[in-house]
C-alpha cells in the first residue's frame, strides 16, 4: 500500500507540475488572453477523461484487482478496450467537427478563435484514455514501478516540450507537447505489457485505435477551421460525423458491438426517470 501510493503521489505531481510548466510557459511568452484560450481547449478536452475515466473503475478495475490467471485479465482488459474505441470515437468527434459551437456554447464566441487547435488536444486525451487501459493491467498485475515511470515520463515529455516550443508556437507548439506526451506513455506502456507481459492485442483491436486517432486528427485538420455555422458545412460535418461512425461500427467486431449495445440497453432500463 505505501509503495502504491508513492508511485500514485509521484504521478500525480508529474502530471500537476507538467500542467503549471504548460500554463507559465505560455503566460510568460503570450499573457493572459491565450493562457485563457489554453484553458479552455485543455478543459474541453479534458472532458472526455471525466466521462469515460470511471467506466475503468466500474467495468474493469474490479475484474483487474481479482486472483484470476494473466492471460484472463489480458482478455478482458482488451475486450474492455475494443468496446472503448467505438464510443470514444462518437463522444469526440463532433469536438473535432464543430469546435466552434463548442467553444461559444460553454464559454463564448472570443474562445472560438482556438477551435482549429481542438482536434490536436482531443487526439491527446483520446491517446491518454486508450492507454489508461494498459495502465489498469499493469497494476493489476503488480507492475507499479513501470506504470509510475511511464506515466511520469510522459508528463515531462509535455512539460519540457510546452516549454520549448511555448514560445515560437503558442498554443499550437503545446497541443503537439501534449500529442506527444501521451503517445509515449501509451508507446511504453504498450510495449511493456508485449514484451514482458505477452499481452498481444488483435489486428483489429489496433487497427481499430489507429483509425480512430488518425480519423479525428485528419477532420480536424482538414475541416476544424471552417465555419461550422455555415448550413453546407455544417450539412457535410454531420455526414461525416455518420460514416465515422459506421466505419468504427464495421471495425468493431459483431461480437463486441453487440455486447456493447446489450450494456447500453441495461444502463438505460437502470437509470432514474425509466
Amino acid at each position: 500500500m505505501i509503495g502504491f501510493s508513492l508511485i500514485l503521489y509521484l504521478t500525480s505531481f508529474a502530471s500537476s507540475g507538467a500542467l503549471l510548466v504548460v500554463r507559465y510557459a505560455l503566460l510568460r511568452n503570450f499573457g493572459e488572453a491565450q493562457t485563457g484560450l489554453l484553458q479552455a481547449a485543455i478543459s474541453v478536452s479534458a472532458a472526455l477523461v471525466l466521462v469515460l475515466s470511471p467506466t475503468n473503475g466500474l467495468f474493469l478495475t474490479p475484474i483487474l484487482n481479482r486472483d484470476l490467471p494473466k492471460a484472463e485479465k489480458l482478455r478482458a482488459a482488451l475486450e474492455f478496450q475494443a468496446k472503448l474505441v467505438p464510443v470514444l470515437g462518437a463522444l469526440a468527434a463532433p469536438i473535432v467537427l464543430f469546435p466552434q459551437i463548442v467553444l461559444t456554447v460553454l464559454y463564448s464566441p472570443a474562445f472560438a478563435q482556438v477551435g482549429p487547435l481542438m482536434f490536436l488536444f482531443v487526439a491527446a486525451q483520446v491517446i491518454s484514455l486508450l492507454g489508461g487501459v494498459y495502465q489498469a493491467i499493469l497494476i493489476g498485475f503488480d507492475d507499479l514501478k513501470v506504470y509510475g515511470v511511464a506515466t511520469a515520463v510522459g508528463s515531462v515529455v509535455i512539460g519540457v516540450g510546452s516549454w520549448l516550443l511555448a514560445p515560437g508556437h503558442g498554443i499550437s507548439g503545446v497541443a503537439m507537447s501534449f500529442l506527444a506526451g501521451n503517445v509515449v506513455t501509451f508507446g511504453l506502456l504498450f510495449v511493456r505489457l508485449a514484451k514482458t507481459h505477452r499481452m498481444v492485442a488483435s489486428y483489429r483491436l489496433n487497427l481499430s485505435m489507429a483509425y480512430m486517432v488518425l480519423g479525428l486528427v485528419l477532420a480536424g485538420f482538414l475541416l476544424g477551421s471552417l465555419d461550422a455555422w455555415s448550413p453546407p458545412v455544417m450539412l457535410l460535418k454531420v455526414g461525416l460525423y455518420g460514416a465515422f461512425l459506421a466505419s468504427l461500427a464495421v471495425l468493431t467486431s459483431r461480437q463486441e458491438l453487440r455486447r456493447l449495445l446489450d450494456q447500453g440497453r441495461v444502463l438505460l432500463a437502470s437509470s432514474p426517470g425509466r
